[in-house]
């Protein structure tokens, strides 16, 4: 990565993207590959501190800054854009819901009837329901990333996190 040589093995078992990605890489340069996925700063600093075991000699160095205008381009910046607009639709699509939710809670508030005490009201019918419906998506997320790999797992735990964040 980066004209860089690492060793990756502590991350055997435990990287988001699975051991295959690692393992289908190893010996290769696979800088182009590390900078499509969003890695964070924190794990971008264990890297250089924790794996780093050395520079690859300079004669052998790639420029990259040079293969990306020979593209047409730098890949790296338009699959971040790519993954900014795909972000910003999922937040969007997250409002939506929510502001649907708050008008169906209003239209129900508005419409609302006197009910005897020990009657099971709608409301609360409606509340058991959405925490029923949360709670199997998030078994069921959670079950998904169980018996998936690679980026089906990471995207499985996305979901299982929103569905967490819904719950609350």
């Amino acid at each position: 990565l980066h004209n860089k040589v690492y060793d990756l093995a502590p991350l055997l078992g435990t990287h988001p993207g699975g051991d295959e990605m690692l393992l289908t890489r190893a010996g290769t340069d696979a800088t182009k590959e590390f900078e499509v996925f969003e890695h964070s700063e924190k794990a971008r600093v264990r890297r250089d501190q924790e794996m780093l075991v050395g520079e690859i000699v300079p004669a052998e160095h790639s420029d990259y800054s040079a293969e990306a205008a020979a593209t047409g381009g730098d890949g790296a910046a338009e699959a971040k854009s790519g993954a900014d607009l795909s972000r910003y639709l999922r937040f969007k699509v997250a409002d939506l819901a929510l502001a649907v939710v708050g008008l169906y809670a209003y239209k129900s508030w508005e419409k609302r009837k006197p009910l005897p005490m020990l009657m099971y009201s709608r409301g609360l019918r409606h509340l058991h329901l959405i925490m029923a419906v949360g709670i199997f998506g998030a078994v069921g997320s959670a079950q998904a990333a169980a018996k998936s790999e690679g980026l089906a797992k990471k995207r499985w735990l996305q979901v299982h996190k929103q569905r967490g964040f819904a719950m609350f």
